[in-house]
């Protein structure tokens, strides 16, 4: 009776110590790839990974363009610069990964499509994170197929910010990672696979924007490319 007891006992404290929530990962390795190896104006602005809603925009005209947004992709051409390469993630991916294009022009708008939005209540734990090989080069040696940017020298930085909303729109904070920091004797450009931690932006994250910022700044903006490569997303879904 006394080992019945205690089993149940046992029991009872297992399923008190499970935490109220699960945990789920946006990984992209659903997403069927084309030869291509990435999808864009095929998307019809907006995909899925997981129970996590993606947004872009692709422009048509001037042979198509990306307009900001979110792109699933499986490429890792480190080597060829420029946007014709935009898809590629500079470090080797796991499989399929996203890759992020904030529209600096229209960074004021509500229509900046390099956002995700996901089930509610919800935490997101963090993500894993990469330049991507349009970015890497330009940061390094200042080649973005345009001629607009330069190489970064002493005192030079570039970084992602992540900022999230609840489902009424309001600011629920930000969390910033360098995706290059040229500042006190650094020369630091991100060559692999890094991680954010988003825990901070805490249980009710509705949406999530994704900016960037630097020192490379011309008449039109950023001059850096304002891309970098996402993957396994991890949130938990709270009871």
């Amino acid at each position: 009776m006394k080992k019945i007891i205690a089993v149940a006992l046992m029991s009872i404290i297992m399923v008190a110590c499970q935490p109220p929530y699960y945990e789920s990962y946006a990984t992209f390795s659903e997403i069927p790839l084309p030869e291509a190896g990435y999808l864009d104006e095929e998307l019809l602005g907006v995909f899925k990974s997981d129970d996590i809603i993606f947004t872009s925009e692709w422009v048509s005209e001037y042979g198509g363009y990306s307009n900001g947004g979110i792109y699933p992709s499986n490429l890792n051409d480190s080597i060829t610069t420029g946007i014709i390469n935009q898809y590629s993630s500079y470090a080797k991916p796991d499989g399929n990964f996203a890759v992020v294009h904030y529209n600096d022009f229209i960074s004021g708008s509500e229509d900046n499509y390099a956002s995700f939005i996901l089930p509610e209540p919800t935490m997101v734990e963090g993500l894993k994170i990469a330049n991507t090989t349009y970015t890497y080069w330009a940061i390094k040696t200042g080649d973005d197929g345009f001629g607009s940017c330069r190489a970064y020298k002493d005192g030079d930085w570039f970084k992602v910010t992540f900022t999230g909303y609840d489902a009424c729109g309001e600011l629920l904070g930000s969390v910033d990672y360098y995706l290059a920091d040229f500042r006190d004797g650094k020369s630091f450009i991100l060559d692999s696979w890094g991680y954010v931690n988003l825990t901070t932006l805490g249980r009710y994250v509705h949406k999530v924007k994704i900016s960037f910022s630097g020192t490379d700044i011309g008449d039109y903006g950023l001059n850096t490319p304002t891309y970098c490569a996402i993957d396994d997303i991890c949130y938990r879904i709270y009871d």
